[in-house]
């Protein structure tokens, strides 16, 4: 299911302060303390490794987070209206925007792992992992876009999962099912389905079992297979849910499928320190990317990004060293110095 179609209720219950998460949290972390500052390579090298780490945020972390999200939100409701955009005004209402959404995604930051611990358990229902991971994630930013702590005196992971399920289990179209598809037929299937619906809106109608076979790149046989074992599996779990008794096992997915955590935690990492260097003159921020490989994985040597940039290595150190003292004052500005330990 495309991210545009998922359907959200927002006439459901909503979770109140003594909702429980029911997940086991591990986001229990040593206690996180701001770095006296960045004084070479090393520093900065620990400092990008170090915020890769989902955060634990305070109560008022959260409740400083959503006012700024807020007053981003006015910002840009007036910046649309402005008319010169090069203006004070008009900057100074995009610092506030650009604030906005870095706290935005520092909140999403702090609950990778929720959404995680949560998609995991609906793996073999017709989704990869890592689409079911994009799922809830489309759930926590719906949550964190309706998030009040001071309103609703909970934390922000406590509130999220109500939202974080209900995207994953409409995502599934989970309704109690109690047999499951293996893990790799139902990473297939989620693909077929969502191979079928592309089809059927290219063609107007029903597709052939061909026709999707040849769309997903598979053979006909294949396609058939996996249809069969769901329409297999959909008899079966009707059966079994006939009764009153329930079996004591259920055909799960494969327990050691390993979780893509790194590459969901990078990916916000990635847009938050975008943000960040956008703050940078471009030349600064520029040297930054290159020298520690933040658009390609490769970081570069101060005598390539000099030969590159037409500048001598002693020139790209300075700007270099002039950069990162500003992204230290940025850093606390920003209140990013929570995620170094």
């Amino acid at each position: 299911m495309a991210i545009q179609e998922l359907d959200m209720n927002y006439g459901s219950p909503m979770p109140d302060g003594n909702f429980d998460p029911g997940y086991e949290s591990d986001l229990e972390a040593p206690s996180l303390a701001r770095r006296s500052g960045l004084s070479g390579d090393n520093d900065v090298r620990q400092y990008f490794k170090d915020i890769s780490r989902p955060p634990l945020l305070t109560p008022q972390d959260e409740v400083e987070a959503v006012r700024a999200i807020n007053e981003g939100k006015k910002a840009a409701r007036k910046l649309r209206k402005l008319e010169d955009k090069e203006s004070p005004i008009a900057r100074e209402l995009s610092e506030s925007v650009s604030d906005g959404d870095l706290a935005r995604k520092k909140l999403a930051f702090s609950c990778v792992r929720l959404v995680v611990s949560i998609a995991k358990k609906y793996q073999g229902r017709g989704l990869s992992l890592p689409d079911l991971i994009q799922e809830g994630n489309v759930g926590l930013m719906r949550a964190i876009d309706r998030f009040n702590p001071e309103k609703y005196k909970t934390r922000l992971d406590t509130y999220a999962t109500w939202w974080i399920r209900q995207a994953v289990t409409r995502a599934t179209g989970d309704t109690g099912r109690t047999i499951r598809l293996p893990i790799n037929q139902g990473q297939l299937w989620g693909r077929l389905r969502k191979t079928a619906e592309e089809l059927s809106q290219q063609l107007s109608r029903e597709p052939s079992l061909e026709e999707i076979a040849a769309a997903a790149g598979l053979k006909a046989e294949q396609v058939a297979y996996t249809l069969n074992a769901v329409r297999e599996l959909e008899q079966l779990d009707a059966l079994v849910n006939e009764e009153d008794d329930r079996p004591r096992e259920e055909l799960t997915a494969d327990a050691e499928s390993e979780l893509p955590e790194e590459a969901t935690a990078h990916q916000l990492l990635r847009e938050m320190l975008d943000g960040l260097l956008g703050k940078l003159p471009a030349r600064e921020a520029d040297i930054l990317r290159l020298r520690f490989g933040l658009t390609d994985g490769e970081g570069r040597t101060m005598e390539e990004i000099g030969k590159k940039m037409g500048y001598s290595r002693e020139r790209i150190r300075q700007l270099q060293h002039e950069a990162l003292g500003k992204l230290r004052q940025l850093d606390g500005d920003l209140g990013l110095a929570d995620y170094l330990d």
